[in-house]
């Protein structure tokens, strides 16, 4: 039989706030490393089964992030604890690996891999047919489980492939041709070439590893730029917008004319987009004859579109890095950079060769490049920091660059692959070093917090938990609703909700224990990453009670702490996160004063009556 309560209105206020580790990010430089992470902040796995490069990451709900790496003839996937160890319970001893003749492919390139919903891991790549064949090649879209097996019930038994047309070669790019749309679709790109002329392609997948015949030619688009007098078209990257309509950016080129940056749009269905750029394309062409070979695509949160690249002279004396921006139009922004484009020399007499790009919460572009004498054979894992109207942020490492060495780890340097903004507002940077796989965490910009006021208008009443949030929901992707048995910690997600007009939501729990008392609290999650927890409410609360606010947060010295009931004492608990009490003290009155002066830094949980618990942080 379920419970009954009733229970009163109550108020609470939500503070912004990250994890533990946050409050020294609010102090260190943006691009310095995160000496949480591995060693100094860098983290390499090397073994003598493991002879390959690294060809992107993906990251999990958990924090865990996924490698991809080539190596000879077999598939390897390396998972790594959120602090940069080695997870020895994902495959074997942390390496799943899967050789090209048990998936049945004579030969196999890898491409890109991404992370689904439920964490399950998908590869892309493009294999031959039989030995000794240059031609006539297929794309291929492997899921494996999350913890690093592979997923049958996917395609056939775990793989699913599509043949392009015989006599072209195919040609993926490296790590960012896979993408997943809010249906779970999976989305890849790649280019493939014949009769001296280049086409790229555009193939999505139902989330069971079937064709979407619903997409182009029986899930497939054909995409080319003869219309602009070029004859070639190859893809480097691919975007979805908020509207799930896709971006497609590469390069276009003819034998005659400099390369050009190119993006285009596509409608779900596959239809390019005529009303973008003109009829369907952007383009950028660089002064001075010079070459346009694009690397990446990144979009900010007001739409308008970031493209990288490389330029070099067109007898490929000299490489510089370029970075362009579109309007949501199609048209060069001319507020960024000079007229659109932003050239950017790092040092005379090396190749500089941008991998990858991501972009921060606040709109500021992270680059991932290579900078080598020899081509493709770079020493540091290099990052340029711009901001958002392309300008060098000498905010960012030593005037917007930073620069980190492996050798003391690998005895060899190496090159960051790809680079993406974790979900706290951290860098993280995959690629090699020698013969080992390689990854570093830097400090970004302090992730702008949204901060959220909640009122909880019943608290629960036959296990329904009733919500709302009464601040801006302009910020907020979704909530979720978390229970445990303990006040303090052990939450899992056991529901989630989407903002809407109303504001308010509801949850009826008719899986909650009722062996045990149940604690519930809201996880509010911003289209930035950013999240904030409300207080944790009980289902045996009876109390009464005023709107609670704790002031400032984070706090340095003294922790105000009012709304309280006056007419009854009221104890005030400091818990540390390992569920600790701290301090304790009694009150009777409506507001206190608590002295956190010596407090070491990190999270706290202040709990009143040992029912109400508010999160807050010792910087």
């Amino acid at each position: 039989m379920k419970k009954s309560f009733s229970i009163k209105s109550i108020f609470f206020i939500l503070f912004s706030f990250q994890l533990s580790i946050i409050n020294y990010q609010l102090h260190a430089q943006p691009g310095s490393l995160d000496s949480s992470f591995g060693v100094d902040g860098r983290a390499v796995f090397s073994s003598a089964a493991l002879y390959g490069g690294s060809i992107g990451h993906s990251t999990q709900k958990s924090g865990k992030i996924i490698q991809l790496a080539w190596d000879g003839g077999f598939v390897n996937l390396i998972r790594y604890n959120a602090d940069g160890s080695i997870d020895e319970s994902f495959g074997d001893s942390g390496v799943a690996q899967a050789s090209y003749t048990d998936l049945g492919y004579t030969s196999l390139y890898l491409s890109g891999i991404n992370v689904q919903q439920d964490d399950k891991i998908l590869v892309v790549g493009f294999y031959f047919h039989s030995p000794g064949d240059y031609y006539a090649r297929s794309a291929a879209v492997m899921r494996y489980n999350e913890d690093g097996s592979i997923d049958e019930s996917f395609g056939n038994q775990g793989i699913t492939s599509m043949p392009f047309k015989d006599g072209l070669l195919s040609s993926l790019n490296t790590n960012r041709t896979i993408a997943i749309d809010p249906e779970e679709r999976i989305i890849i790109s790649g280019g493939f070439e014949g009769n001296h002329s280049s086409y790229s392609f555009v193939i999505r997948y139902l989330p069971d590893g079937s064709p979407d015949e619903s997409f182009g030619d029986k899930g497939m688009v054909s995409i080319d730029f003869i219309g602009f007098n070029y004859s070639n078209f190859r893809a480097a990257d691919i975007a979805l917008q908020k509207d799930d309509m896709l971006l497609v950016g590469g390069d276009a080129y003819n034998f005659n004319d400099p390369d050009r940056f190119a993006v285009t749009r596509l409608f779900q269905n596959g239809v390019t987009d005529s009303s973008y750029g003109v009829n369907g394309f952007a383009l950028a062409q660089f002064n001075n004859n010079k070459h346009g070979l694009m690397a990446a695509i990144g979009l900010q949160s007001n739409g308008k579109i970031v493209a990288t690249g490389t330029t070099q002279k067109t007898d490929f004396s000299k490489t510089d890095i370029a970075l362009t921006r579109f309007s949501t139009d199609g048209k060069l922004d001319e507020s960024f950079g000079e007229k659109g484009i932003v050239i950017t020399h790092i040092a005379d007499g090396y190749y500089e060769e941008p991998k990858d790009i991501a972009l921060q919460s606040n709109n500021k572009i992270v680059m991932a490049y290579y900078l080598s004498k020899i081509q493709f054979s770079p020493d540091y894992f290099e990052l340029y920091h711009y901001t958002e109207n392309g300008a060098t942020d000498s905010s960012f490492g030593e005037n917007g660059r930073v620069t980190t060495d492996f050798t003391d780890l690998t005895g060899r340097g190496g090159g960051a692959q790809d680079v993406s903004i974790e979900k706290g507002g951290k860098i993280l940077a995959t690629g090699a070093a020698s013969y080992s796989y390689a990854l570093a965490r830097y400090y970004g910009d302090p992730v702008n917090q949204h901060p959220l006021i909640t009122k909880i208008k019943r608290w629960i009443r036959n296990h329904i938990l009733n919500f709302q949030d009464m601040g801006t929901t302009a910020n907020t992707a979704y909530y979720t609703i978390e229970r445990s048995n303990n006040a303090t910690m052990n939450f899992t997600e056991v529901a989630r909700r989407t903002p809407n007009t109303s504001n308010s939501y509801s949850y009826s729990d008719n899986a909650a224990s009722t062996e045990s008392n149940n604690y519930y609290r809201i996880k509010a999650v911003g289209n930035d990453g950013s999240i904030t927890y409300s207080d944790v409410v009980s289902e045996t609360d009876y109390k009464t009670s005023s709107s609670v606010i704790i002031y400032p947060n984070p706090v340095k010295d003294v922790l105000h702490v009012s709304g309280l009931n006056a007419s009854d004492k009221t104890s005030l608990s400091i818990i540390n996160a390992q569920g600790n009490v701290i301090k304790k003290v009694s009150v009777n009155a409506t507001s206190y004063e608590l002295n956190v002066k010596q407090l070491q830094r990190g999270t706290y949980y202040l709990k009143i009556n040992d029912t109400n618990s508010y999160q807050f942080i010792k910087e």
